[in-house]
């Protein structure tokens, strides 16, 4: 057998252009006053906050029983100025954590200048907001609600 030939590649035309761009394509139009553009999607350290706002005070009262509220109020201090997604998402679960924290001191007044069932504040303070919490805060995020239900809106 014998040797195959090398291959040969033509040497390319250094004047022809083969994309040839047109001068005009780069030029913007101006904007017209009335056209507002869209605000894109939540960038990751809102999409963050949000959610630290959101899980954050489930998981506050979950541990701490009374301090569901700390998680958002962070989150509102954070970028609650700069950012009105983040702002709205702390403020509702700040009033949702303070709502309980509100109904938490009610019943725990009320239990001991009457004596009756004491053993219902820690229930009332934890159990509740844990409870309905995870659903809220899952509803939020998924943007099916705009607000937890049933608060106080000690916040606006």
């Amino acid at each position: 057998m014998g040797r195959l030939p090398e291959p040969s590649v033509p040497e390319p035309d250094v004047t022809d252009d083969p994309l040839p761009v047109p001068d005009d394509r780069w030029t913007a139009e101006p904007v017209p006053d009335d056209v507002v553009p869209a605000r894109a999607g939540r960038v990751g350290f809102e999409r963050f906050l949000i959610g630290f706002a959101h899980w954050g005070g489930v998981a506050g009262s979950a541990v701490g029983g009374l301090l569901g509220w700390v998680a958002p109020l962070i989150a509102l201090a954070a970028a609650g100025w700069w950012s009105p997604d983040v702002r709205r998402h702390a403020v509702a679960a700040l009033n949702f954590h303070l709502t309980w924290l509100a109904v938490a001191g009610v019943v725990a007044v009320v239990s001991v200048y009457t004596n009756e069932e004491p053993e219902l504040v820690p229930y009332i303070a934890w159990i509740f907001p844990v409870s309905l919490g995870f659903p809220f805060a899952y509803q939020m995020l998924n943007g099916e609600r705009d607000r937890y239900p049933g608060v106080i809106r000690f916040l606006r």
